[in-house]
């Protein structure tokens, strides 16, 4: 992950899907974004008690990760069998960590998950997701993705870089108690080192006063995002759709 030519800490959460015609009626069906009462091979997931990613994987400010031979999605994962084989696509969602140096802290202010900036920081750093359509190379008794290469994160400053905003309340009170994760519609190939398609991404909350930010995004050719509004008080969400 870069960003200004300078590498970024990250945390990049790991989701899979599965789609055939012998499951979820042919929609893309993701194991660990369902409710836990209902998914049997929770287990193989990031979290047996809650909604989760499958992995979550950390990208260092030196350039490494701690995975630097790939990510690997196994046949056994805690005893649950043929996760790898069934699995006919991936997303890799990264929150990259903010540092504050006027401040002169040298931790990430906030962490993940929820780490979009709040304010129009001329050093934010926004997130990206890439999606895994499929995975046409063969070795290692494996199958693999196309190389994604380097990953170029958007700031403010940068062209085609977009911000969302406004105030959010819950029946008509302003509210902190909302989780906003933004996705974006449309891709680009000139923040991959290797050409390959990127997408807008944000996770964050709302302010106390109602107000959120998503922070810089990737706008790509048609600047469309779907926003997702979560009561994390009962887990209600509304979606809706943004240009």
């Amino acid at each position: 992950m870069r960003s200004g030519g300078a590498y970024v800490a990250a945390n990049i959460g790991v989701d899979i899907w599965m789609q055939n015609s012998g499951i979820n009626g042919n929609s893309a069906y993701l194991p660990c974004q369902q409710p836990i009462n209902f998914e049997p091979y929770a287990g193989a997931c990031l979290s047996a008690t809650s909604i989760s990613y499958y992995n979550n994987l950390t990208a260092n400010i030196d350039g490494t990760t701690n995975c630097p031979f790939g990510i690997s999605i196994d046949n056994k994962n805690n005893g649950y069998q043929n996760r790898g084989q069934k699995t006919t696509g991936a997303a890799l969602e990264a929150y990259p960590h903010y540092f504050n140096n006027s401040s002169g802290r040298s931790g990430p202010i906030p962490c993940y998950p929820y780490a979009a900036p709040k304010s129009l920081d001329p050093t934010a750093v926004g997130g990206a997701r890439i999606s895994v359509d499929s995975f046409p190379n063969d070795g290692g008794g494996g199958a693999y993705s196309i190389d994604y290469g380097t990953i170029r994160l958007p700031k403010y400053s940068e062209p085609g870089v977009v911000m969302l905003n406004g105030f959010a309340t819950k029946n008509g009170v302003t509210t902190n108690a909302l989780s906003i994760n933004v996705f974006g519609q449309s891709t680009v190939t000139d923040r991959s080192s290797t050409g390959a398609k990127i997408a807008a991404f944000s996770s964050g909350h709302s302010k106390m006063d109602g107000y959120y930010n998503s922070g810089p995004l990737i706008g790509g050719s048609a600047k469309l995002f779907t926003i997702y509004f979560t009561d994390t008080e009962n887990g209600n969400t509304v979606t809706c759709t943004q240009v």
